[in-house]
């Protein structure tokens, strides 16, 4: 016998059909990283001695995200990004700002005008680092690192925010970044303001930028910083240079942090990466308080999607100075003298 189809199946079935005609129209991809590993440190946190011991995101962040982008004619693309970080170790939150998608949430708008972003999302001046880093902003001993344990999350995932970069003029590329505080009766409090500028031809590129936080009560800057940078690659070798300033006037002493960092990445053939960094720190608001971290790393990739890595870093700390090994875990914060830190690991990419 026939049966007349449910109200709700015919639901179901306009949803699924009106489901499938809209992914026709734009192109949504599923992408992450995987990557866990093992670490042994000879120092930790309050000097505590060796550690050993499980390592997320030892290389990169262990992520997963949506993105997609849909062609409305004339030349513009509209598009989106949803991404979470998580921690392999644990299977909670991690590699963000704590939220479900604690990295990337934004819309954008691309065309002959440049782009467009509003949402969530990396400030320019993070990125400007990244670009400049020999060891590609990894999570164990590189200028994320310093960057992160001297400022904290600020400028890496920026809530509210709207970022606009320009076309390419002769080389040059601009971006330039306007995040309101949300703050009733105030247009100061809680804002961030980032800035960069790119100059790239053949080999060589440079750039500069800044980055700026206003306290949420005051009003008075919180947090600002300053980075120049610039890299040149020749066959198979890039060389990368930069310096950092970062003030955080909310931390006890006022410090104001000089970073310097320079290194090489090398690859000798396709399944093979090889890089170091050397990065100098100072606080010149405390005499004496300064750091010095070397850093190699190696990987091999296994396949298009699979990769092997090994990581040696040594940390030099004077007066206090703290500087860690990783971005996470007791890494973070390593007594004064020196100490000696290695990570093995595994990272799949999908």
């Amino acid at each position: 016998m026939f049966h007349r189809p449910s109200a709700a199946f015919l639901s179901v079935a306009v949803l699924a059909g009106a489901s499938t005609h809209a992914l026709a129209q734009s192109n949504v991809t599923l992408y992450g990283i995987v990557d866990s590993g093992l670490v042994y440190q000879t120092k930790s946190s309050g000097n505590a001695g060796a550690l050993k011991g499980a390592l997320d995101g030892g290389w990169a962040p262990s992520i997963w995200g949506l993105k997609g982008q849909e062609d409305i004619g004339g030349g513009t693309k509209i598009g989106f990004a949803l991404e979470n970080g998580f921690s392999t170790t644990t299977g909670q939150f991690g590699n963000s700002n704590g939220g479900i998608f604690g990295r990337h949430a934004y819309v954008q708008a691309t065309g002959s005008f440049g782009d467009i972003k509003a949402g969530l999302q990396f400030s320019p001046f993070f990125l400007a680092i990244g670009g400049r880093d020999p060891r590609t902003m990894s999570n164990f001993a590189s200028a994320f690192t310093e960057y992160l344990g001297k400022v904290g999350i600020n400028g890496i995932f920026d809530s509210n925010s709207l970022v606009y970069t320009s076309p390419t003029f002769g080389g040059f590329t601009g971006s330039v970044q306007y995040a309101p505080g949300g703050i009733a009766g105030s247009s100061v409090k809680g804002r961030r303001l980032s800035g960069s500028l790119v100059y790239s031809t053949g080999p060589f590129s440079a750039d500069a930028a800044y980055y700026q936080t206003k306290d949420a009560t005051t009003g008075s800057t919180a947090i600002d910083g300053v980075t120049l940078g610039a890299s040149y690659s020749f066959e198979s070798v890039t060389g990368y240079a930069l310096a950092i300033r970062l003030r955080n006037n909310e931390a006890p002493g006022s410090p104001n942090y000089m970073v310097y960092g320079g290194g090489l990445s090398w690859k000798p053939s396709s399944p093979i990466l090889v890089d170091c960094g050397v990065y100098y720190s100072k606080d010149r608001s405390a005499s004496g308080s300064h750091s010095l971290m070397y850093s190699v790393g190696s990987m091999y990739s296994l396949s298009a999607r699979t990769s092997l890595y090994a990581q040696v870093a040594l940390v030099n700390n004077h007066g206090g100075m703290g500087t860690g090994v990783a971005a996470n875990g007791d890494l973070t914060q390593i007594p004064d003298g020196n100490t000696l830190a290695a990570s093995v690991g595994i990272q799949h990419r999908f």
